[in-house]
């Protein structure tokens, strides 16, 4: 984070120079040549949700971002969402007692990096080439785990110069079916958050609002028969077609009667399929 001082409109109080100045001692506190090489320990970990390998979730993950925690001597809690899928929480303490509490979210998890053939380089390389770290998951979202773990833990060092809680929310299965989310928030996590910082890359904008989404899963079973006994098949893909177009039917009825957010867009319902 960088801070630029800028003129304050007359009838509007300046900064606090206290804070700036608590400010000013953090960010001195902040490892960039430690936070890079973190980033890079990070990218070389492939925390890809694939059930066919046996690291291939957020387990390692997870297990670099507790030994940081522990050299930083900061205390956690950790607990698996599912199998070798954990989250991991982070409290810290104001030292200038009760507050407001702020919430940093990051996930571990990336997106499959797909065949290797597509790939000029190893996808889980981590390396810094023309000055950009390069890697799957690089951006979304080790850069902003990393980055949020770091100022913590300038914070940590300065003493926890602040009112309130600032708590680390360091989650799983955010690529997938949002366990970590759900978890974290069904112990009681986010009961006393006064707000949150959602730390995903968004090319050096803020993003104030959000889209919430829900999945529907629907399996069409179907019963076989021969060619010539049209009367004895039950189609799958017949009534698969018509819900797909039921979908689109009922997306427009939505849009029909709901106007397009200013920040978000449009209502969308999309219907996939796995064969």
């Amino acid at each position: 984070m960088h801070l630029a001082a800028t003129p304050s409109p007359a009838h509007e109080p300046g900064p606090d120079p206290d804070l700036q100045r608590a400010i000013g001692e953090a960010q001195a506190l902040v490892e960039q040549d430690a936070l890079i090489t973190t980033l890079q320990t990070f990218v070389r970990i492939p925390s890809v949700r694939d059930p066919h390998q046996p690291h291939g979730s957020e387990r390692d993950m997870a297990d670099a971002v507790c030994a940081l925690l522990e050299a930083w001597g900061m205390e956690f809690t950790r607990w698996d969402v599912a199998p070798d899928r954990p989250n991991i929480v982070v409290n810290l303490i104001g030292a200038h007692g009760a507050g407001p509490t702020l919430i940093l979210e990051g996930h571990m998890d990336v997106v499959t990096a797909g065949a290797r053939s597509a790939w000029s380089f190893d996808p889980f390389a981590g390396d810094i080439v023309d000055g950009r770290l390069r890697g799957r998951g690089a951006c979304d979202m080790k850069g902003g785990l990393t980055a949020m773990l770091y100022a913590a833990r300038a914070l940590h060092a300065a003493g926890n110069p602040f009112d309130g809680t600032l708590r680390l929310a360091i989650l799983a299965d955010e690529e997938g079916l949002m366990r970590g989310a759900k978890a974290f928030v069904a112990a009681g996590y986010v009961a006393d958050a006064d707000a949150a910082i959602i730390c995903e890359p968004e090319g050096d904008r803020v993003c104030i609002a959000q889209k919430g989404a829900i999945r529907l899963h629907a399996t069409f079973s179907g019963r076989m028969s021969l060619g010539c006994m049209a009367d004895e098949v039950a189609h799958p893909v017949a009534a698969l077609g018509r819900a797909i177009v039921g979908c689109l039917e009922l997306e427009q009825q939505v849009l029909s009667r709901h106007a397009v957010h200013p920040l978000l867009g449009r209502f969308s319902l999309t219907p996939t399929v796995a064969i």
